[in-house]
């Protein structure tokens, strides 16, 4: 879905469990992107005299090690939330993508003090090609997180969904139909119906 251009302001209220779905996918595609670049600007930057070692900033490149740490650990779990999700909603999905948001928040506001405020002035040669390389991971790794943030609001809407198995229903349907010309070119699949009955009178000898 098309999602708010204010940073954690997308409103997920009236959206299907197929829209969270696909933004959920997109979160993993936006993470790998991020992670794969930030890891080679690292090393590029590096090349040159060991720049990010020797004078880069120890806070910022401290935020900048939790920060990947942290989209590798969403990256997986959104993998393992956006997969299981057709098998049937639960509670603990809503609490992980809930937690995501809001370390996302958190690292959003840490990085933003860190790079504008904690920064030493004196190490920001903005007329330094390196320098302007460093900057860019900055921007990185501060759009991913404020990307992320979104996933503040889904845990709500999730909430509606607990307990609902993604097309079930219509799976059941389906199976008890055959479409064949048998009768008005439909035929009953009497192996599904006989399935489900007895699964009824198990469950109601229990």
């Amino acid at each position: 879905m098309s999602r708010d251009d204010i940073a954690g302001a997308t409103d997920y209220s009236h959206q299907t469990l197929n829209s969270i779905i696909e933004d959920l996918n997109d979160w993993c595609i936006n993470l790998d992107d991020t992670i794969l670049f930030t890891e080679k600007q690292i090393q590029k930057i590096n090349t040159d005299n060991n720049y990010w070692n020797d004078n880069v900033y120890s806070g910022f490149k401290d935020a900048v090690a939790y920060s990947l740490k942290f989209f590798k650990t969403a990256k997986e779990e959104l993998e393992s939330i956006k997969q299981s999700i057709p098998n049937g909603v639960e509670a603990n999905h809503s609490t992980r993508v809930g937690r995501i948001g809001k370390t996302a928040l958190e690292i959003n506001l840490r990085i933003g003090k860190i790079w504008n405020s904690d920064y030493p002035y004196g190490k920001k040669d903005y007329g330094s090609s390196i320098f302007r390389q460093t900057e860019e991971v900055y921007c990185k790794v501060r759009d991913m997180a404020v990307d992320l943030m979104d996933l503040g609001n889904i845990p709500s809407r999730l909430d509606d969904f607990v307990g609902y198995q993604k097309d079930k229903k219509d799976n059941d349907s389906i199976d008890a139909l055959e479409l064949k010309p048998n009768f008005f070119g439909i035929g009953l699949n009497f192996n599904h119906i006989i399935k489900k009955i007895q699964k009824h009178i198990s469950n109601k000898n229990k």
